[in-house]
């Protein structure tokens, strides 16, 4: 049976930590199947009818017309098999006590398949799962374009060419590029993937405790100008992460968080959650370099604690988390583009003075602005006002397959602009 959307109940839910925060947002909402229909009925035939914008259900207005989603009831083998074996995804910690949901978990497939080099056995779930999606009434009604998933991981894990490298090859499927897909770092370029917050540490049951964390964040006293919770990355010199490390050691209004901070007197030690709000709670700017790819979890952490992020490409932020952040960058961020910084050694700290203290507390108030929706409320919270990031990205997406609808039956297809508008 069909029902308006709404989050569980069950308390007791195991927080995020650092170390495993991907791996506990795939547990709860990697890769859920969703199909969005119109009415409450689950019989669906090969025509395609625009949504209508009022029904009535029991001679009242449904005013959830058009917004019901379903998930599917996948097979075992895409969810409770895979998490039988939930020790083989870390040799060191056991895992099996975060794999709380049975939902497709894609990415805990990639990770345990990861170092077979046998691409056919590592991709042998995914292609299984693409084609189960394609054969139900529901599916063929829009070839998947009122379909949507969420993975935990990035994009790039689910990418991989016929010729091998990292990852499987989830999204390279013709049904799986016709849905939705929402994941922790998507590609600008990809077409059909949209980038959530990561999760982080502050998982709020009230308006108040909200109000409350605004508050704290607006009467913190920042004795620093800039900081940088990250580690340094040796293989070579010409980069933001060196040019920060080698710019931190000449400023005395900076401080860091890692293994490069072990000799310095600022160090506030390593990357345990507290240590890390504490130091980002601290400064004016929090500096947020490329990771492992363009963005860093460290950049909603940053929100969080109120610091002012600081980019140095455009991908890590703007053009990516389109959904959860404005389209005016420049009112809650400062940019320095990379080759200002490593080819013509651009002073950070000198950057970040000329920005006037007026401007920096404007800039600071929407930085708190956004606290709620790039975080994730606690799963047994009702009846909040404020919208979180899951919040957020449910409607966006619901707003996409509605238009997407219209544009179907219109005989035309559908585009999404690089801003996130649609067409």
């Amino acid at each position: 049976m069909m029902k308006p959307f709404s989050r569980s109940s069950k308390r007791g839910g195991v927080r995020p930590s650092p170390t495993f925060y991907v791996v506990v947002l795939s547990m709860f909402l990697w890769a859920l199947i969703f199909s969005l229909h119109c009415s409450t009925s689950l019989q669906s035939g090969d025509a395609i009818k625009p949504p209508a914008i009022f029904s009535f259900r029991f001679g009242r207005p449904d005013q959830c017309a058009g917004r019901y989603v379903y998930m599917y009831d996948l097979p075992p083998r895409f969810n409770t098999d895979l998490a039988r074996d939930c020790r083989r995804l870390s040799a060191s910690t056991d895992m099996c006590k975060h794999v709380a949901n049975d939902h497709f978990s894609a990415g805990f497939d990639a990770a345990m398949n990861q170092d077979n080099s046998d691409l056919t056995v590592r991709d042998a779930l995914p292609q299984d799962m693409a084609d189960w999606l394609a054969r139900p009434p529901e599916w063929r009604a829009m070839g998947g374009r009122d379909h949507f998933m969420l993975v935990g991981r990035c994009t790039w894990d689910f990418l991989r060419g016929p010729d091998g490298g990292w990852g499987n090859a989830l999204m390279t499927y013709p049904a799986i590029r016709n849905m939705t897909v929402l994941s922790v770092k998507a590609s600008p370029w990809h077409g059909n993937d949209f980038a959530v917050p990561f999760p982080s540490h502050f998982h709020p049951s009230s308006d108040a405790e909200v109000i409350a964390w605004q508050h704290r964040m607006r009467r913190l006293e920042r004795q620093r100008l800039w900081c940088f919770a990250g580690y340094s990355q040796p293989s070579s010199k010409r980069t933001v992460r060196a040019q920060i490390m080698e710019q931190c050691g000449r400023s005395r209004r900076y401080a860091i968080l890692g293994e490069a901070a072990a000799s310095a007197t600022t160090t506030l030690g390593n990357y345990w959650p507290g240590h890390a709000m504490r130091l980002l709670e601290s400064a004016e700017f929090c500096l947020q370099p490329r990771g492992d790819g363009f963005t860093r979890k460290s950049t909603f952490d940053a929100i969080l604690a109120g610091c002012i992020p600081v980019f140095f490409h455009p991908v890590s932020v703007y053009l990516q988390y389109m959904w959860h952040l404005p389209r005016e960058y420049r009112s809650y961020s400062v940019f320095i583009p990379r080759d200002d910084l490593v080819g013509q050694n651009l002073s950070i700290e000198e950057v970040l003075r000329k920005i006037p203290s007026e401007k920096v507390v404007r800039m600071r108030e929407e930085v708190i602005r956004l606290i709620p929706t790039v975080m994730y409320r606690d799963a047994a919270a009702k009846r909040m006002q404020f919208k979180d990031a899951f919040d957020v990205a449910i409607e966006r997406v619901i707003d996409r397959v509605a238009k997407r609808r219209r544009a179907v039956a219109e005989g035309r297809e559908y585009h999404d602009s690089v801003d996130g508008d649609y067409s």
